[in-house]
């Protein structure tokens, strides 16, 4: 087929695709050819390679010290988003949700765990009924 070139420095080049077609096609059936006739060398090296891989350790981001093999579950756990969290709110990063200090009106010091046990504790009771009593002596305007 011919085709006029708008400039001369143009070059027609037919059917590049299907030379890269038959070029990928050899190379993939050399590849498996390859494959073949080393595999058993090739399976030796790659479990040694998975083997000492799986061993290595890195830092994460949240603190913890993990292995290469154990890394993606531990992307994934509730440990390691839980630490992100903190870390982020600018808490320290082994806090646990229910390991927050509260300090409460009342001055009392606890645990967010423990909010149940603080709120029937006599200080708080006492600041309750003291709050209590100076907001009914406020007069309301409506």
């Amino acid at each position: 087929m011919d085709m006029i070139n708008p400039h001369e420095t143009c070059i027609y080049i037919p059917d590049v695709k299907e030379e890269q077609e038959k070029r990928t096609e050899r190379i993939r059936e050399s590849q498996a050819e390859y494959y073949q006739r080393n595999k058993i060398a090739i399976n030796e090296k790659r479990k040694i390679y998975m083997l000492e891989y799986n061993q290595r350790t890195f830092t994460c981001l949240c603190g913890d010290i993990i292995k290469n093999g154990s890394k993606c579950t531990h992307m994934k756990s509730k440990r390691h988003l839980q630490r992100l969290e903190n870390i982020n709110a600018g808490i320290p990063a082994d806090t646990r949700r229910g390991n927050v200090k509260v300090v409460c009106a009342c001055g009392g010091k606890y645990f967010r765990k423990n909010i149940k046990q603080h709120l029937q504790s006599t200080k708080h009771m006492n600041y309750v009924d003291a709050y209590n009593e100076i907001s009914n002596e406020l007069p309301i305007d409506l």
